[in-house]
């Protein structure tokens, strides 16, 4: 089989797509060098405040004439990441990530629940939906929305989950960078052009998930590893410095 994946919303058992807004850009990860450096100097500095506004559009209310209207209103609202900058966010310390309020990581769940089912789309970006902090939403139709903030990668997976696999995998070991494919990431809004991105299948990584402060550790497999590697790619150099 060839090692290219070419992505379709919520058909993740094959093929799955990512999130984007862009135009067609050739290949940023696998690209020369200088591309990357030319792209991690077009920096968005996301707003100071921790949720940057983000206005109810209606459409809440029983009747599914009117949830329908507030899930299109949502997905006008969501920001699809284009693949050709990096955001910044203002959160990206350790002690300001700890102190998150649990009423704010609620309500950028809400948010990221809004533009999932606007657009049929399993991952979303923290940058998506104006919320400072580098975060990847994953839909789990059994958990719901979980957030996974400041996912700092590892060498190798744990013996337990090189043997058992973790996140639905099925002994996936290796370090995080093994099994890479190419990924074609389009915009689930369908305003734009697709990208691509190198990608591996196998993520192990340290992460926080509020309301806890405690670290966790987990493989992230297929499709749960896309999403957070699209975080890791949209989100600055400068920023992971200081969290790695």
């Amino acid at each position: 089989m060839a090692a290219t994946a070419v992505l379709a919303v919520m058909s993740w058992p094959s093929d799955w797509l990512l999130p984007s807004s862009g135009e067609l850009v050739s290949a940023v990860w696998a690209g020369p060098q200088d591309d990357e450096v030319l792209r991690q100097s077009r920096v968005e500095v996301m707003a100071d405040d921790v949720l940057a506004p983000w206005p109810d559009g209606g459409g809440d209310g029983g009747d599914n004439g009117g949830a329908q209207a507030g899930e299109q209103a949502a997905g006008a609202r969501c920001q699809w990441y284009n693949g050709t900058v990096v955001h910044e966010p203002p959160l990206c310390g350790h002690f300001a990530l700890s102190r998150l309020s649990s009423a704010v990581v609620a309500e950028a769940t809400r948010r990221a629940l809004q533009c999932a089912a606007a657009t049929a789309t399993e991952c979303v970006l923290s940058t998506e939906i104006g919320f400072g902090v580098p975060a990847a939403f994953l839909y789990d139709a059994e958990k719901g929305m979980r957030v996974v903030v400041a996912p700092r990668p590892l060498g190798l997976a744990s013996p337990q989950e090189e043997a058992s696999g973790a996140s639905g995998a099925s002994g996936a070991s290796g370090p995080s960078g093994a099994t890479e494919v190419e990924l074609r990431v389009i915009d689930p809004a369908e305003q734009a052009a697709g990208w691509r991105l190198a990608a591996s299948r196998h993520f192990f990584a340290e992460f926080m998930s509020p309301p806890s402060r405690s670290l966790h550790t987990e493989l992230f497999v297929n499709e749960s590893a896309f999403c957070v590697q699209l975080l890791r790619h949209a989100v600055s150099n400068a920023c992971w410095k200081k969290l790695d």
